[in-house]
């Protein structure tokens, strides 16, 4: 179903010039056999996945007011942006999937940097020259809108709030990206169900070495409070002292009684498959990542590897695992390093850690594109939490405005420290 949608898509981009008589006549049997498609999985089993969406359905059940919907589609010769909203839907046509692709990863690779300083010239051009690839089209369109994005291939990898119209789109819109237009259709189902009773829960700072000076006759001196959220490439997992931090800020908005800490051995896997979570409606949690782009599944988050007796325990938290539990948060918050990435598929974007969260039941993850600066993911987190559980704002609106706010500081200006957190989900 999957392939024939992909098909339809060209057809309808490429049909009424092109192709012809024949090109209407393969749309019509195209989307007879998606129909006919759909109608089998909802008889045989209607929790297998998420409709496959048409552009009509978007545009009349998806796109809300004031909501502005994006997919792209890369191909070799050339790329198309379908931008749809309540009664209207249109089509552009973009550079090749090469040129596009291109230009994505060059913005990636510069934020990404370590040495942020370094990078910020060239970053600024090489965002400004994706915004236009990517949105000029649309630009006149833009102001005020909240954006649903679904980006294909590297564009994944983009950091959508940081392109200058000439400037950057944090500063007018909310926005949230989604791995594929069918899930949407069922996060919006999700809207209508009880929140769970409970207000936070934060697994932060675990215990990852057996150096750790935290465990009783551990070795190590304290590390430096610098660091960023790791991934697989690390010989070792540092601490994340920051953290800590981070964690104690988010706690501090909630009462004790609608709360759970765990920090340091508490943010143990364990706590997480035993099922005490899903009686919170927001999920943080605050460590390293491990990501593996060739096999999704074992793509992890590491929560505490040694135990208060200072014993090896499991720590890994697998995309598989995650999947399997039930966890209907309203918003899930993975503080970690390029949680955001894993595996393309097309047509159903990158399957990472973000698709099992959803699979567990949860509305709304945010994720990272690349390492995380530990300091400035403390703030960012810090003003996100509490434009929601202080200002009652959404989790779409809650971001935007913290890291617009960051980016007024001088110190976090750059958006290597402020945009490589995405919302994933509905806006």
């Amino acid at each position: 179903l999957a392939a024939a949608q992909r098909r339809l898509r060209r057809l309808v981009a490429t049909g009424g010039s092109e192709a012809g008589q024949a090109a209407a006549a393969e749309v019509a049997a195209l989307q007879r056999e998606q129909e006919r498609l759909e109608a089998e999985i909802r008889e045989t089993q209607d929790a297998a996945g998420p409709a496959v969406l048409s552009p009509a359905t978007i545009g009349t059940g998806i796109a809300a007011p004031g909501t502005l919907f994006l997919e792209y589609f890369l191909g070799e010769k050339r790329s198309f942006l379908w931008a749809v909203e309540p009664g209207r839907l249109e089509v552009f046509e973009l550079a090749p999937r090469a040129r596009l692709e291109e230009a994505a990863r060059r913005v990636h690779t510069l934020l990404a940097s370590a040495d942020r300083t370094l990078a910020a010239a060239p970053a600024e051009a090489a965002l400004s020259e994706l915004a236009t690839l990517l949105l000029a089209p649309v630009a006149d369109r833009l102001a005020g809108r909240r954006l649903l994005i679904v980006p294909d291939g590297a564009l994944a990898y983009v950091p959508f709030a940081a392109l200058p119209l000439p400037e950057a789109l944090v500063a007018t819109n909310e926005i949230a990206v989604l791995p594929s237009a069918s899930i949407l259709a069922a996060l919006r189902r999700r809207a209508g169900r009880p929140s769970a009773p409970q207000t936070l829960a934060v697994l932060a700072d675990p215990v990852f070495e057996a150096d750790d000076a935290r465990i009783p006759g551990g070795g190590a001196a304290a590390p430096p409070r610098t660091t960023t959220r790791g991934t697989l490439s690390d010989a070792a997992l540092p601490r994340l002292p920051f953290s800590q931090d981070e964690a104690e800020a988010l706690l501090a908005l909630v009462p004790p009684e609608r709360r759970l800490a765990a920090l340091g051995f508490a943010a143990q896997r364990t706590l997480v498959s035993g099922g005490t979570l899903a009686r919170y409606r927001l999920l943080h949690f605050a460590t390293h990542a491990v990501i593996d782009p060739e096999h999704p599944a074992l793509s992890a988050l590491v929560l505490s590897r040694i135990s208060p007796e200072g014993r090896p325990q499991e720590g890994f938290l697998r995309a598989a695992d995650i999947a399997r539990l039930h966890l209907p948060a309203d918003l899930v918050v993975l503080s970690a390093c390029r949680t955001a990435l894993g595996k393309e598929v097309r047509g159903e974007g990158l399957m990472g850690l973000t698709q099992s969260f959803f699979q567990a039941g949860a509305r709304r993850v945010v994720v990272s594109l690349w390492p995380v600066d530990d300091r400035a993911t403390a703030e960012l987190m810090a003003r996100f939490y509490r434009a929601m559980l202080t200002s009652g704002s959404t989790p779409a609106a809650a971001l935007r405005a913290a890291q617009a706010s960051l980016r007024r500081e001088p110190a976090w200006r750059s958006p290597a420290f402020w945009a490589g957190f995405i919302l994933q989900g509905d806006v």
